[in-house]
C-alpha cells in the first residue's frame, strides 16, 4: 500500500494486479500483462501513479496507474524487465527512482526506473 493510503494494490495467481480505492474498498482497474502468477506488487514511494509488479514469468512490469485507470483501460504498461528470475519481492527507494527485486533464485537486483 502507498503512503497516503488512498489506493491499494493486490496481486494473485490469476496473472493480474488489481487496483482498489480506499477507504471505500472499490475496484478501480486491473493491470494485465504477466504470463504467470504475480508474487509482488508495489507503489513507487513518491507517487500513486507509478507501480511495479513481479511475477513467476521472470519479468518485472512498470505501470502508469493513473493514466490507465482514468482511460478505463486495463492500465498503461510503461515497460518490462525480462530475465530477472521469478520475482518474490519488490521495493522502491524513497526517491521513487530505484527499484529493488528479490528473486526465487536468491538474487537481488536494482533497477533505475527513470
Amino acid at each position: 500500500m502507498n503512503e497516503n493510503k488512498s489506493l491499494l494494490l493486490t496481486c494473485s495467481d490469476d496473472k493480474s494486479v488489481k487496483v482498489w480505492t480506499l477507504p471505500h474498498k472499490k475496484f478501480r482497474c486491473s493491470l494485465i500483462g504477466h504470463a504467470n502468477w504475480v508474487r509482488s506488487c508495489k507503489f513507487s514511494s513518491d507517487t500513486e501513479s507509478l507501480a511495479a509488479s513481479g511475477s513467476d514469468d521472470k519479468t518485472i512490469k512498470i505501470w502508469d496507474i493513473e493514466r490507465g485507470c482514468e482511460l478505463n483501460t486495463y492500465s498503461d504498461l510503461i515497460g518490462t524487465m525480462n530475465g530477472v528470475g521469478g520475482v518474490n519481492v519488490l521495493d522502491f527507494h524513497t526517491s521513487g527512482t530505484v527499484l529493488a527485486s528479490g528473486a526465487i533464485d536468491g538474487s537481488i537486483r536494482m533497477y533505475d526506473v527513470c
